[in-house]
């Protein structure tokens, strides 16, 4: 259920702004909730990847965009 319903909603909420890359009270709890969501799917499962790559997106985001302001 949580791999099937709740990883996927999670994902749109992070990468629609809910999840601020500079924050540090942000970075812990996502690191928190993928090791919540962790257990309940295997180990490779793909929305679980989804999950750790919209969190690596909002980095990547955050990153172009500082790139863009110092150049």
């Amino acid at each position: 259920m949580i791999s099937t319903t709740v990883i996927p909603q999670m994902c749109t909420v992070v990468e629609g702004s809910a999840f601020d890359a500079y924050s540090d009270k942000h970075v812990r709890r996502m690191i928190d909730l993928v090791e919540e969501a962790e257990p309940a799917s295997s180990l490779g499962n793909v929305k679980l990847q989804m999950l750790l790559n919209s969190a690596a997106s909002v980095f990547q985001t955050a990153i172009a965009d500082t790139e863009t302001l110092l150049i």
